[in-house]
């Protein structure tokens, strides 16, 4: 089988590409910076993008992957937290920044890849914050609803493949790392909840959470299309 993850580089992308590499899957990894570990197996292959250079990312899509097509799964990884704060607090500059990344990359991929080829499954990789809304969230949160909206729309659209949105539950990975870094607030409950939960079996290590998501989205395939998914939940 064949997989593309975004986001790689490390934490749940570079896992999953690491689970799957370890079941004799075929890789394709992108992201800005590939990973060391990852390229020391032969099935995996690395493509170097900048998921925020919008504007050139469909002429880089077909350079480098109109000869790698026919994915059987597609997992957009790839995700960028931007500030933790108040809506009134959030610049134009960051909105725009966060929707390029984790909205309107995403759909320039999918549309590249379901143009070329008919993939069994896309899943993208969500957040219960797109559910839960809670302060502080802020465009993180609008850019996981919007991703879950537009995962929707196209699996009404190409109902020969499978969509999801998949949140992944709570992961102890590099945006935890900057969550744990803001002071305690009390207008952002959220950052308390997630410093407490850093280091205990409620915040998993990125290699035991991939078994976990991998497994959701094997459970998921059997599931309807174009749905939000909690791997908590399954």
């Amino acid at each position: 089988m064949k997989v593309l993850i975004t986001g790689i580089s490390r934490g749940i992308g570079a896992a999953l590409a690491q689970y799957y590499l370890n079941q004799g899957y075929k890789v394709t990894g992108i992201s800005r910076s590939s990973n060391p570990e990852l390229q020391k197996n032969p099935n995996f292959s690395f493509i170097s993008l900048d998921l925020k250079d919008i504007e050139n990312l469909n002429e880089k899509l077909k350079l480098y992957l109109k000869d790698n097509l026919n994915f059987e799964l597609v997992i957009l990884n790839s995700g960028i937290l931007g500030k933790l704060g108040d809506m009134i607090e959030t610049s134009q500059d960051t909105i725009t920044e966060v929707m390029n990344v984790n909205v309107w990359a995403n759909k320039k991929i999918i549309d590249f890849i379901v143009s070329n080829s008919k993939p069994a499954q896309i899943v993208g990789i969500s957040s219960g914050a797109a559910i839960s809304a809670s302060r502080g969230w802020n465009v993180y949160a609008i850019s996981k609803a919007a991703l879950n909206t537009m995962i929707k729309l196209y699996s009404e659209e190409f109902p020969q493949i499978h969509f999801a949105a998949l949140a992944p539950g709570i992961v102890d990975t590099f945006m935890q790392d900057i969550i744990s870094s803001y002071p305690e607030d009390s207008r952002f409950p959220v950052i308390k909840k997630l410093k407490q939960l850093k280091g205990t079996e409620y915040m998993p290590n990125p290699k035991s959470a991939a078994i976990t998501i991998a497994e959701a989205i094997e459970k998921i395939k059997n599931m309807p299309s174009g749905q939000y998914y909690d791997v908590r939940e399954i």
